[in-house]
């Protein structure tokens, strides 16, 4: 089965900040994993990169999130 859009497993994939450099397509994002619902648990940015919008490659938390307290919630 091939996949249309960018998903990383038992996430929903938001906010998606793209910027590109030497043909490296660097996608941050927002990743919601609805634990326990929408918007449940606050979420930094994460970083996946491509270089042809098929194949990724994961980078994990690139901003770290802060706590329900912090002015970036």
């Amino acid at each position: 089965m091939t996949k249309l859009y960018y998903q990383e497993p038992g996430t929903w994939f938001g906010d998606c900040m793209p910027w590109a450099h030497d043909g490296i397509f660097y996608l941050f994002h927002q990743r919601d994993n609805r634990n326990p619902k929408p918007f449940g648990e606050p979420f930094g940015w994460d970083l996946s990169v491509t270089r042809d919008f098929v194949h990724y490659e994961d980078k994990g938390v690139a901003i770290p999130r802060g706590s329900m307290d912090e002015q970036d919630q």
